[in-house]
């Protein structure tokens, strides 16, 4: 054992007169936050503690007579819709992080990471606790969710490619691949754009029938804490993808890499459109959805919804003309949306909010003013 590098888990001859890479740059040293290089990134952190909640915060025992009284086709879209959620944020909150981890040499995004993570547990804890509390045999519903296959195929596209990031960074850790390598930017990279596929646009279409069936003045509880997890997704989660990209983008490295990737970044991008539009014919016009609570929710609308939540994406990935044959909403065509979007009432919609607005202000960091409305503006 003697003769193991212990540079990876403690960097003791760690240049602190040099800027840190973001990823893949010097093994990390004393993390420290004297000198705070992205401090857009420090700034999502601080945001995203500001949101803070539990999955304790609600009581879904009320559910629990609203599903017994409910038709059972209500039951079948609700079970649909929160079983596809659930798997996301159990992907999400085993993955994100630890197949990052192996990439990361800056203190900011190793702190993000592990606060995007401690929420994305307290997502899946919820999930899991609308399960154990609205329903009198959790057991059996937790099979049912299980045998939703529909569902369950809606990951395969995201899944496979995080399945390769795990195994490059695992090849770097071991010494196999150069971290200088482009092999192993492109993994990191590909980790950042699913990541936001997954969030900003794959979790919109289940949210929207969520919300549809708590229209109808059940699952209250249910709405409320789903909506939090929706803001966390939207306003946080999604901004990094954004964020993150650009940093990496504005390397001499990573803006040949983006383009090199960008065919496959179409191609990925659109076998996710693919698999939702099956899901939204699937879940709207499938027996078990079958209900008069969502006889205003077409598999049209609905996919004309997530093309609205796409088009960040789609934008940021410069991939418009690409996906000419998809005319992409100008405006929300579910209006009812907007109401969950907002949860304080004081954020405008996804679209509106281009920019990524819901993170506002001036904040100070070692005594220099950030203005981030400014900041976005020029992304």
């Amino acid at each position: 054992m003697s003769n193991l590098d212990t540079s990876k888990i403690f960097n003791k001859d760690y240049d602190y007169s040099q800027a840190p890479q973001l990823i893949l740059g010097q093994d990390l040293g004393l993390m420290d936050t004297i000198n705070k290089h992205y401090p857009e990134i420090w700034e999502l952190m601080d945001r995203l503690r500001n949101l803070e909640w539990f999955e304790h915060d609600y009581d879904f025992t009320t559910c629990n007579i609203e599903f017994k009284t409910a038709p059972v086709e209500e039951y079948n879209a609700m079970i649909n819709a929160l079983s596809w959620q659930w798997e996301a944020d159990t992907v999400a909150a085993k993955c994100i992080f630890a197949l990052a981890a192996p990439f990361i040499t800056d203190t900011s995004l190793h702190v993000y990471y592990t606060e995007k993570i401690r929420n994305e547990n307290i997502h899946f804890l919820t999930y899991s606790e609308i399960t154990r509390n609205s329903f009198d045999d959790p057991d059996k519903v937790l099979i049912d969710i299980l045998s939703k296959h529909e569902s369950l195929k809606r990951l395969d596209d995201i899944t496979k490619v995080l399945a390769h990031v795990q195994k490059i960074g695992s090849l770097i850790t071991l010494g196999a691949i150069d971290k200088d390598s482009d092999i192993a930017y492109e993994a990191f990279m590909d980790l950042v754009i699913v990541s936001y596929i997954l969030e900003s646009v794959q979790f919109m279409g289940s949210f929207a029938v969520t919300f549809a069936l708590v229209k109808t003045g059940r699952y209250q509880e249910i709405g409320k804490a789903v909506s939090r997890i929706l803001q966390d997704e939207y306003e946080i989660h999604s901004a990094d993808g954004r964020i993150i990209l650009n940093i990496l983008r504005k390397s001499e490295k990573g803006e040949r890499i983006f383009q090199n990737r960008k065919a496959y970044y179409i191609k990925l991008f659109k076998d996710v459109l693919i698999t939702e539009k099956n899901w939204g014919e699937f879940a709207l016009l499938s027996s078990d959805y079958k209900t008069p609570a969502l006889e205003y929710l077409t598999p049209h609308g609905l996919f004309e919804y997530t093309l609205y939540c796409a088009k960040s994406v789609i934008e940021d990935l410069e991939i418009t003309d690409e996906l000419s044959e998809y005319k992409i909403p100008d405006e929300n065509p579910l209006p009812f949306m907007e109401e969950y979007l907002n949860v304080d009432k004081q954020q405008g919609s996804p679209q509106e909010a281009r920019n990524q607005l819901y993170i506002l202000g001036n904040i100070n960091y070692d005594q220099r003013s950030i203005d981030l409305v400014e900041f976005y503006n020029n992304i």
